[in-house]
Parts: structure tokens; sequence; C-alpha cells
């Protein structure tokens, strides 16, 4: 190991990971349907952090992170031999950026406005360009 690669903050690991070991994957359903639960209930308090659009707009985030999460479990079926498989690696990866979003709105409220000016842009950005490329079509 080289000494100046190694940052102060780096976790230094103990234990190999088991590649045995298995998850009881109906129980990590249940899991997240309570987190969804729970989520969903905190939403729907009055607080002074964020208005109902925000609100709406991140039970929203919530229930779009649902279809998600059963694509990955339907790639991931102990049944399902195929190469399609490694498909669920980019959809997970999606989900825990879309997680780490979440956690940064809940820390720091003030960027669900940047998240949401960011994609009403991105939105009208894609209708001119649309709008643009079809310009000549006569429908």
């Amino acid at each position: 190991m080289v000494p100046f690669l190694v940052h102060r903050d780096s976790y230094l690991m103990t234990r190999d990971i088991n590649l045995d070991q298995t998850t009881d994957a109906p129980v990590m359903d249940g899991l997240v349907n309570r987190c969804i639960v729970a989520a969903f209930d905190a939403l729907s308090r009055p607080t002074s952090v964020f208005t109902q659009f925000q609100k709406a707009h991140l039970a929203n985030i919530f229930k779009s992170m649902r279809p998600t999460h059963e694509s990955i479990r339907e790639l991931l079926r102990r049944e399902n031999k195929s190469a399609h498989s490694v498909d669920a690696v980019p959809l997970a990866r999606l989900q825990l950026e879309t997680l780490y979003a979440l956690c940064l709105v809940l820390d720091q409220p003030s960027y669900l406005d940047l998240y949401l000016k960011h994609a009403w842009k991105q939105i009208y950005i894609r209708h001119l360009l649309t709008e643009a490329e079809c310009k000549n079509l006569p429908r």
C-alpha cells in the first residue's frame, strides 16, 4: 500500500464480503415499503420547511422510485438466468443517486428549488429542440 494515496478519512476494511450470503427479497421489499409509507406520512404533515407544491414534488420522486425498484427486482429474480440481469446495475445506480438527491434536499431544502428550476429548464430546452427539429414536418 502506498501511504500517500490513503486519505485520512478512508475506511479501513477489516473483513471481506461473504460471496455466499443471500438476502431475503420479500423482507427487503417490506423494508422499502415501510420507508415509502413513512416518507409519505411525513410529507402529508404540515411543515414550515416545504410548500405544498414542494412536498407534492418530493412525493412524486418517491412514487417514481417504486417502479424502478420493481424493475430491478424483476431483473434479479433467481429464476432469471439471462444476461439481462446486468441491466439492474444502472437502475440501482439511478436509485442511489435519487436517494442521495433526496437526502441533500432534506438536509438543505433550498436545493429543491434549484432542482425544480433545472428540471423545468431541461423540459423547456427539450421542447425547443423538438420544435426546431420538427418544424418542416407537416404534422
